[in-house]
């Protein structure tokens, strides 16, 4: 009554002069015009403090707004009907295990890891040229770097639907997704064990009908605080995890990190790798010189470089046992003070390269590279050639010798590396 009531009444009873059409419309033009440059200006000015401040403070996007609540109704009911009446489209049911599972030894494992770094930028990946030495424990390994992989989205809700899609980035949307089978379906339907290990925000819903386990919140006092855990934690007693499976079939791992997830970069890497200093040690990036905002995040990459590397070494230590790979790629970059832009989410028509462009390699154990004939010579060659999240669903289907109709070759990353054999060509 006293809040809307009595001042609608009093709104009723003013009378209103409307203007021309044609005059209005012009006016409205002019003072969407004018608002739209003046936040131009501001963005352009103060970037920085308004990207921490929203990032750290969600529900100011919504209170911006004040009749967000109409739209979101309107949305959360319409996300309510989708889901009652969402009819799951197969996607490679047809997906069986070729020729080269014929030949791994008896008793041995195939354990391939896909490890899904959060917002690590191509352009801080030492290993793809970066002037600092943010992963001196990879290059130390024989692996395979990919130097011009680019992300399908700028945000983990978007790039790892994306990613685990049958859908190319130009046809994906997150409602189809949704709606469809992934990769880790269709390794499923062709006899794999699929497991999703995550120390993030959870899959988006990739792994809703696999085997999940979020390790984010586990009491490792040495890895976890009361508020998240630093990335080692992916490996908290991994290898009973794999005995847990059986022999016979081939056992596919997405590890999902913390990685380099801004703006509170300091939190990402534990103190003994907090090696670039002066670093950010606030999650308030106006309060920080760009230097110290790279610096906290050179930290982040170099704390994950650590991590891979520790994955690595626990796959040789079993390499009698498993034959074994690993594949690591980046849901999305970062922007760090280019143009003045900071951290990420910008639109992917319009977002900057340090957002789309992301680090990706591949190691491959002696007999993983055997038993599915695999050239890594020839991988080396092809390293430097573009590639995208568009890559993945096809890339593993190749990798692991995997069949079905949705299987498309020209985007399979291995398919001019594969070595033919007998069988092949029989």
């Amino acid at each position: 009554v006293f809040l809307a009531g009595i001042p609608s009444a009093i709104l009723l009873l003013i009378p209103v002069n409307h203007e021309k059409l044609l005059k209005s419309i012009f006016r409205n033009i002019l003072v969407v015009t004018s608002c739209c440059i003046c936040i131009g200006i501001i963005a352009g000015f103060y970037y920085q403090d308004y990207a921490s401040l929203l990032r750290n403070n969600r529900h100011l996007r919504d209170q911006i707004i004040p009749l967000n609540f109409i739209y979101a109704g309107f949305s959360y009911g319409k996300d309510q009907l989708k889901n009652k009446t969402r009819n799951l489209q197969p996607v490679g049911r047809d997906a069986q295990a070729k020729t080269d599972w014929r030949n791994i030894p008896s008793g041995k494992k195939v354990i391939s890891i896909i490890v899904i770094g959060e917002t690590a930028r191509a352009q801080s990946f030492s290993l793809g040229g970066y002037n600092r030495k943010t992963n001196p424990e990879l290059e130390k390994q024989d692996i395979i770097y990919f130097d011009n992989f680019s992300s399908c989205g700028t945000t983990t809700s978007v790039s790892v639907p994306c990613m685990f899609s049958p859908f190319p980035e130009k046809r994906f949307s997150t409602s189809d997704a949704a709606n469809h089978e992934n990769l880790l379906d269709v390794l499923m339907h062709a006899g794999l064990d699929v497991l999703w290990r995550d120390n993030n925000s959870g899959c988006k819903g990739v792994c809703e009908r696999v085997e999940y386990d979020d390790v984010s919140h586990l009491q490792e006092i040495e890895l976890c605080n009361d508020d998240e855990c630093y990335d080692e934690i992916l490996l908290n007693k991994l290898n009973d995890k794999i005995e847990s499976y059986p022999v016979n079939n081939g056992l596919v791992i997405v590890l999902h990190m913390h990685g380099s997830h801004g703006p509170d970069y300091f939190l990402r890497a534990p103190k003994a790798f907090r090696q670039f200093t002066p670093f950010c040690h606030t999650n308030q990036l106006q309060d920080c010189t760009r230097q110290e905002i790279l610096n906290a995040y050179d930290n982040t990459i170099l704390y994950s470089d650590h991590v891979l590397n520790q994955i690595i070494d626990f796959l040789k230590q079993h390499q009698s046992s498993y034959s074994s790979s690993l594949l690591f790629l980046s849901d999305h970059g970062e922007s760090l003070g280019e143009s003045n832009l900071y951290l990420h989410g910008l639109p992917r028509s319009i977002a900057p390269q340090e957002q789309t462009r992301i680090p990706a390699f591949l190691w491959l154990s002696e007999s993983f590279s055997d038993d599915f004939h695999i050239n890594n010579h020839c991988l080396e060659q092809i390293a430097h050639k573009p590639f995208s999240h568009d890559n993945l669903f096809h890339s593993v289907l190749g990798m692991l010798d995997l069949s079905t109709k949705v299987y498309q070759a020209d985007l399979d990353l291995f398919r001019a590396c594969k070595i033919e054999t007998k069988a092949d060509l029989s």
